[in-house]
């Protein structure tokens, strides 16, 4: 009977381990998707949707690859790169809203709140809240102009509107 007991209680506390590591990995692997940290899993990926491959390679006007998940802290974002990935474009949104101007930036109140553009040495930034996520776009490379990153911008905002 001891022994009965025994095994009772190990079956039941691997079955609760397994259950819970079995949910663990469940949450983990839909967090990762809904984040856009798996690779090749950009279908699913609603900032991946806004745009069409040809569509950003106008923008940037260069042949752009197509849209790829982008490791984003508290949000999910999309990164188009060109084969040699020496130029692409990035949009990220976050579940927060932006902390304010990045230093050096200039303020764009035309964007939403907290608009702005930066630029960098190879790159243009411009990001904005929309009232319910914070919103950023990068454009990098050779071809990456300031209105190519506003007209991004300002697009993104307006498809998420839709």
């Amino acid at each position: 009977m001891r022994y009965a007991s025994l095994v009772v209680l190990f079956l039941a506390v691997t079955s609760a381990v397994a259950a819970e590591v079995h949910t663990q990995e469940d949450a983990k692997k839909l967090a990762d998707e809904l984040s856009g940290t798996v690779p090749r899993k950009a279908a699913s990926n609603p900032v991946c949707n806004l745009f069409r491959q040809a569509e950003i390679s106008k923008y940037l006007g260069v042949a752009i690859g197509p849209g790829e998940n982008r490791n984003v802290p508290n949000g999910i974002g999309c990164s188009w790169t060109t084969k040699d990935y020496e130029s692409w474009v990035g949009i990220s949104t976050y579940n927060v809203d932006l902390p304010g101007l990045p230093k050096g930036a200039r303020p764009r109140s035309t964007f939403g709140a907290n608009g702005y553009v930066l630029r960098h040495v190879d790159s243009w930034e411009t990001g904005a809240d929309d009232g319910n996520q914070g919103i950023m776009v990068q454009v990098y490379g050779e071809t990456a102009t300031e209105t190519a990153a506003t007209s991004i911008l300002q697009e993104t905002i307006k498809r998420r509107r839709r």
